[in-house]
C-alpha cells in the first residue's frame, strides 16, 4: 500500500510540475518521501518545484541530493542537465565554492563545476586521492591484475585437464575452474580473472566476479571516483566495432546498444531466456523473422540469433524503429523494449510533455521501471567510460 501511495504522488508530481503548477505539491513531496524507491525522483521533483518558485539556491541543492544519492541514476542524470542549463550553471558554481572539503563536499563541487572547470577537476583528482589512500591501507577494489608470474596456479599441483589448459591461459576453455586459482577472497586475483574471462569470450563470468566485487564498495564512495580499470570490468564493451558500426547505420546511440545487450544478456551470445528468446539481444524469432526481412537479410532460425553479428544486427534495427515510433530515443523506447509498445504508448498518453524525467516517473510496472532505469544508467556509465 505504501509503496502504491509513493508512486501514485511521483506521477501527480510529476504532472503538475511539467506544466508550471505547484497546488499540492508540498503534500505529494511528503507522500513521495515516505517510502523507498523513489529518493531520486522526489529530490529532482522538489528541485523542479524550487525553481518555479525562484528559489535558485534549493533547486541546486535538490538536484545534488538526487546526483550523490546515485549519480547514474536516469533522474539524476536529468538533474545534471538542469544544473547545466544557463539558468542554474553560474549560481552553482558560486555554491560549490562554499562545500565543505569532506568528500560529499568534494563530490558536490565536482559535479557542480564539471569536468571542464579546472576547480571541478581539483576536487575529483582529490577525491580520488583519497580513494586510493584508503585502497592501499584496506583494499577497497582492485585496479592493475596481478602479473603472471605471481599467478598461483605455479605453485599448484595441476589436476583436471581445464587447469592444464588455464596454465596455457585459455580461460574460456577452463572457466569451470577459474575460482580455484582466482578466488573472490582475493580481489586482485579476482579482478585478473574477470579481465582475462572478459578477453577470452567469456564475458557473463567475468561480469559476474566484477559484480560480487562490487559489493565491497562501500556506498559512500560515488561510481565515478572508481577507478576505471575496475568499472570496466563491471561495464564491458565486448563486440564493440560490431555494435558501434551497427548503431552507426542505424543512427542509434552505440551506448545505449551496448547497455540494452549487458542488461539482456550479459554479452552471452547463447543467452536464452523461459520465453525463448535468444541471442544477445534476446529476441524471440517471430520479431527476429520480420525485422530481418525488414532488413534485406533473408530468412533465419533460432540458432542464427546466437551469431553475434546477426544479433546486433537486428537490435539495432528495433532500436531504430522504437525511436522513429516513439519520436526519438527516449525512456520510451527502453520500456517499450521490455513491455511491449502497445503498454510504453499508454504511459506516454499520460505525459503532458517530453521531458524523460516525466515518461520515467509514469512507468507503472515496477519490473519495466527498474528495467529502464537499469538500461539508461548503464548508457550514462558506457558513455563517460568509452566516449
Amino acid at each position: 500500500m505504501r509503496s502504491e501511495l509513493v508512486r501514485g504522488s511521483v506521477f501527480l508530481l510529476a504532472s503538475q510540475l511539467v506544466r508550471g503548477r505547484t497546488d499540492g505539491v508540498d503534500e505529494l513531496l511528503r507522500d513521495a518521501r515516505s517510502g523507498k524507491g523513489a529518493e531520486e525522483e522526489a529530490a529532482y521533483w522538489q528541485g523542479r518545484q524550487a525553481e518555479i518558485n525562484g528559489d535558485l539556491d534549493l533547486a541546486i541543492e535538490s538536484y545534488l541530493d538526487a546526483l550523490t544519492r546515485n549519480y547514474y541514476h536516469p533522474i539524476s542524470q536529468e538533474a545534471l542537465r538542469r544544473l547545466r542549463s544557463d539558468r542554474l550553471e553560474g549560481r552553482a558554481r558560486v555554491l560549490a565554492r562554499n562545500r565543505s572539503s569532506n568528500n560529499t563536499g568534494l563530490f558536490e563541487r565536482w559535479i557542480l563545476f564539471g569536468d571542464s572547470h579546472p576547480e571541478g577537476v581539483s576536487a575529483l583528482a582529490a577525491l580520488q586521492r583519497r580513494f586510493e589512500r584508503e585502497s592501499a591501507t584496506r583494499p577497497i577494489v582492485p585496479t592493475s591484475p596481478v602479473a603472471v608470474e605471481a599467478w598461483p596456479i605455479w605453485q599448484s599441483p595441476l589436476v583436471q585437464p581445464e587447469d592444464h589448459l588455464l596454465a596455457l591461459g585459455l580461460f574460456a576453455e577452463s572457466a569451470s575452474v577459474v575460482r580455484k586459482f582466482f578466488p573472490l577472497g582475493e580481489p586482485d586475483l579476482a579482478f585478473t580473472a574477470s579481465r582475462e574471462l572478459g578477453r577470452s569470450g567469456r564475458v557473463r563470468d567475468g561480469l559476474l566476479i566484477a559484480e560480487i566485487l562490487a559489493r565491497r564498495i562501500p556506498r559512500r564512495i560515488p561510481d565515478p571516483v572508481v577507478p576505471e580499470p575496475f568499472r570496466q570490468t563491471l561495464y564491458p564493451f565486448a563486440y564493440r566495432s560490431l555494435i558501434v558500426g551497427a548503431a552507426q547505420k542505424k543512427d542509434v546511440d552505440p551506448s545505449l546498444l551496448a547497455a540494452l545487450i549487458r542488461e539482456e544478456s550479459r554479452f552471452d551470445p547463447r543467452a536464452t531466456s523461459g520465453a525463448s528468446a535468444r541471442g544477445l539481444t534476446q529476441f524471440v524469432l517471430p520479431t527476429a523473422i520480420r525485422l530481418a526481412s525488414a532488413q534485406g537479410m533473408g530468412p533465419i532460425s533460432a540458432e542464427d540469433l546466437e551469431d553475434p553479428k546477426i544479433a546486433i544486427t537486428l537490435g539495432a534495427a528495433y532500436l531504430q524503429e522504437l525511436q522513429q515510433r516513439f519520436g526519438g530515443p527516449g525512456p520510451s523506447v527502453i520500456a517499450a523494449y521490455n513491455a511491449g509498445e502497445p503498454q510504453a504508448e499508454v504511459w506516454q498518453l499520460h505525459c503532458f510533455s517530453s521531458e524523460p524525467a516525466e515518461y520515467l516517473s509514469k512507468i507503472g510496472f515496477t519490473e519495466t521501471r527498474n528495467y529502464t532505469r537499469r538500461v539508461l544508467g548503464s548508457r550514462a556509465q558506457y558513455r563517460d567510460l568509452y566516449d
